[in-house]
């Protein structure tokens, strides 16, 4: 069939297809040029938000897994806690240095360190009828892993504050031991302080513990007051 085309082109025959000779082309108003970029456009930008959105779902779920992993497993996070704790600190009045050496714990530590209760009796035979008191604590060690850690006692009066004797003067058995975990190193010991010659009304006792290799007290804890052996 000859002559020319009756109606408007396509949008596809006036974009790229070709046309019988003869046959001009007819341009398209312009509002249908915008209209079809517009909707170009469109189709672009929500493929853009779609893609967009999904990245965030994925960087948020990997986020959320880390948190709950964390959360969960708390043991993967680097430990960052430091704790030296002195507590449960009881005072046993009328307690002569005699009775502290034959208490079983007493007895049990001496023998672990390859002490002889019968050298020390030999040692400080005037002292086994002195009178003093026996000191009860808790103690708690966390994140000090391969430190040495030392106690030791102050004893004060009771009334005016003043110091009256240090352990370094009287203690057979002060402890001193090596910080094996960095989580806790948790237990209980006993120390005995000398209070019968004192003319005091009452009196009581600091507990303090040190990092021996750093030279530097970590901790403290006061007894309760207390009223001198008889």
């Amino acid at each position: 069939m000859s002559g020319p085309l009756n109606g408007p082109l396509s949008g596809e025959a006036e974009a790229g297809s070709t046309l019988p000779d003869g046959v001009q082309a007819r341009p398209l108003p312009p509002e249908t040029w915008a209209a079809r970029e517009i909707a170009a456009l469109k189709r672009a930008t929500k493929r853009s938000v779609a893609t967009a959105s999904g990245i965030g779902v994925i960087v948020g779920l990997a986020s959320a897994i880390l948190t709950t992993l964390f959360v969960i497993l708390p043991n993967l996070k680097p430990s960052t806690t430091n704790l030296v704790a002195i507590s449960n600190v009881v005072v046993e009045p009328n307690v002569t240095f005699g009775q502290y050496l034959q208490h079983p714990s007493t007895a049990i530590a001496l023998r672990a360190r390859g002490i002889s209760i019968d050298d020390i009796r030999r040692r400080s035979q005037v002292l086994l009828g002195d009178g003093g008191v026996a000191v009860d604590f808790k103690f708690e060690v966390r994140g000090y892993g391969g430190a040495t850690l030392q106690t030791r006692w102050t004893l004060f009066d009771g009334d005016t504050g003043d110091r009256l004797g240090e352990s370094e003067q009287l203690d057979p058995l002060p402890l001193t031991f090596v910080a094996r975990k960095n989580e806790a190193d948790i237990g209980t010991w006993e120390v005995w302080v000398r209070t019968f010659d004192q003319q005091r009304k009452s009196y009581f006792i600091r507990l303090e513990m040190y990092d021996v290799t750093a030279g530097t007290r970590l901790t403290y804890q006061d007894s309760t007051k207390f009223s001198p052996s008889p």
